[in-house]
């Protein structure tokens, strides 16, 4: 993000990153560059299309939704 603070969907994607990489600062810094240049929620929820299932179920559960509604979601996003 140009202000320096990652946007909600896109802070929330990397601490799924930390949580699950935590030991691999490298590659967790790397996905968090990746994610600053996100330059909304927009982009940030296209990051979490490419993540893998277990790291959707992780952010599913964060949002306290059901992975399954997660989803659901992602396919009306893949259409966008």
């Amino acid at each position: 993000m140009k202000d320096g603070n990652l946007d909600y969907i896109s802070n929330i994607i990397l601490e799924v990153y930390q949580e699950n990489f935590s030991e691999d600062n490298y590659y967790v810094s790397g996905k968090k560059d990746r994610l600053m240049q996100n330059e909304g929620k927009l982009d940030g929820l296209f990051c979490l299309y490419n993540l893998d299932k277990n790291l959707q179920k992780q952010f599913a559960n964060k949002l306290g939704v059901e992975y399954e509604d997660l989803q659901v979601f992602m396919k009306v996003l893949k259409k966008v």
